[in-house]
Protein backbone atom coordinates (compact mmCIF):
# COMPACT_ATOMS: atom_id res chain seq x y z
CA UNK A 1 0.00 0.00 0.00
CA UNK A 2 2.87 2.36 0.72
CA UNK A 3 4.36 1.75 -2.71
CA UNK A 4 1.00 2.60 -4.24
CA UNK A 5 1.12 5.93 -2.40
CA UNK A 6 4.65 6.53 -3.70
CA UNK A 7 3.46 5.78 -7.23
CA UNK A 8 0.67 8.33 -6.85
CA UNK A 9 3.22 10.91 -5.69
CA UNK A 10 5.39 10.10 -8.69
CA UNK A 11 2.67 10.62 -11.28
CA UNK A 12 0.37 13.25 -9.76
CA UNK A 13 2.48 15.58 -7.60
CA UNK A 14 4.39 18.48 -9.13
CA UNK A 15 8.01 17.36 -9.59
CA UNK A 16 6.80 13.94 -8.53
CA UNK A 17 9.68 11.87 -9.89
CA UNK A 18 12.19 13.62 -7.65
CA UNK A 19 9.83 13.54 -4.67
CA UNK A 20 9.19 9.81 -5.06
CA UNK A 21 12.94 9.15 -5.33
CA UNK A 22 13.52 11.07 -2.09
CA UNK A 23 10.88 9.01 -0.29
CA UNK A 24 12.23 5.77 -1.69
CA UNK A 25 15.88 6.48 -0.91
CA UNK A 26 15.22 7.83 2.59
CA UNK A 27 12.59 5.41 3.84
CA UNK A 28 11.83 2.44 1.60
CA UNK A 29 15.05 1.00 0.21
CA UNK A 30 16.74 -1.95 1.89
CA UNK A 31 19.67 0.36 2.65
CA UNK A 32 18.35 3.59 4.12
CA UNK A 33 20.69 6.28 2.87
CA UNK A 34 21.57 9.31 4.90
CA UNK A 35 20.24 12.68 3.85
CA UNK A 36 23.68 13.74 2.63
CA UNK A 37 23.97 10.65 0.41
CA UNK A 38 20.54 11.30 -1.12
CA UNK A 39 21.40 14.97 -1.70
CA UNK A 40 24.60 14.02 -3.49
CA UNK A 41 22.93 11.34 -5.57
CA UNK A 42 20.14 13.68 -6.70
CA UNK A 43 22.46 16.66 -7.05
CA UNK A 44 20.47 19.12 -4.97
CA UNK A 45 21.48 21.41 -2.13
CA UNK A 46 20.68 21.00 1.53
CA UNK A 47 17.90 23.57 1.88
CA UNK A 48 16.00 22.53 -1.28
CA UNK A 49 16.40 18.89 -0.26
CA UNK A 50 14.74 19.39 3.12
CA UNK A 51 11.94 21.46 1.57
CA UNK A 52 11.36 18.73 -1.03
CA UNK A 53 11.50 15.99 1.60
CA UNK A 54 8.85 17.77 3.65
CA UNK A 55 6.71 18.34 0.56
CA UNK A 56 7.12 14.69 -0.50
CA UNK A 57 5.93 13.43 2.88
CA UNK A 58 2.94 15.77 2.76
CA UNK A 59 1.92 14.52 -0.68
CA UNK A 60 2.47 10.90 0.37
CA UNK A 61 0.32 11.38 3.47
CA UNK A 62 -2.44 13.06 1.51
CA UNK A 63 -2.54 10.50 -1.31
CA UNK A 64 -2.19 7.61 1.09
CA UNK A 65 -5.02 8.76 3.36
CA UNK A 66 -7.39 10.11 0.72
CA UNK A 67 -6.93 7.54 -2.04
CA UNK A 68 -5.17 4.35 -0.97
CA UNK A 69 -6.88 3.87 2.40
CA UNK A 70 -10.31 4.85 1.13
CA UNK A 71 -10.01 2.43 -1.81
CA UNK A 72 -8.95 -0.33 0.56
CA UNK A 73 -11.99 0.36 2.74
CA UNK A 74 -14.29 0.31 -0.29
CA UNK A 75 -12.82 -2.99 -1.42
CA UNK A 76 -13.21 -4.52 2.02
CA UNK A 77 -16.75 -3.29 2.63
CA UNK A 78 -18.17 -4.10 -0.80
CA UNK A 79 -21.65 -5.47 -0.16
CA UNK A 80 -22.69 -8.71 -1.77
CA UNK A 81 -26.40 -8.64 -2.52
CA UNK A 82 -26.68 -12.14 -3.97
CA UNK A 83 -28.18 -10.81 -7.18
CA UNK A 84 -26.85 -12.28 -10.37
CA UNK A 85 -25.87 -9.92 -13.14
CA UNK A 86 -27.02 -10.53 -16.70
Amino acid sequence: MVYRGITLVKYYAPDGVTLSEIIHFCFCSHYNKTDVEVQQELGIGRTPFYKMKKQALRYLGFYFYEIVVSQAKMKRMKPSFGVEEE
